[in-house]
């Protein structure tokens, strides 16, 4: 299966297409809002990863557009940085399915990506 990962921090894109490789799961890279966009409206995912740092990301318009794209049904994750909760509760009320800090998705990138590999 496939992940979605949008993010133009070069320092997460490696880590997580590093992970990916070794999990076996196909990690396609949006590292800006149009490029998630696109994403979307192509292919089906069953994992979307939002880095909230991305800055041209507003996380609710994402997923409204994931809500009405063939990937409707996939798990999301958002991550940010801790000390900015707004970001980490703007995430939270637009209906991400999890929330993490930067630093959890660091330390849990293998088994973010693990559970998909089975489907």
């Amino acid at each position: 299966m496939s992940a979605l990962l949008a993010s133009s921090d070069l320092a997460i894109v490696s880590l997580a297409t590093g992970a990916a490789g070794r999990q076996q799961v196909e990690l396609q890279v949006a590292m800006s809002a149009a490029a998630l966009t696109a994403a979307l409206e192509a292919r089906t995912f069953r994992l979307v990863i939002f880095d909230l740092g991305l800055a041209s990301l507003d996380v609710t318009q994402a997923m409204q557009q994931l809500r009405q794209s063939p990937s409707r049904e996939a798990e999301t994750i958002a991550f940010g940085p801790h000390v900015q909760e707004s970001l980490l509760a703007a995430a939270r009320s637009a209906g991400c399915n999890r929330i993490l800090t930067r630093g959890q998705f660091h330390s849990q990138i293998s088994e973010i990506l693990f559970p998909i590999q089975e489907h």
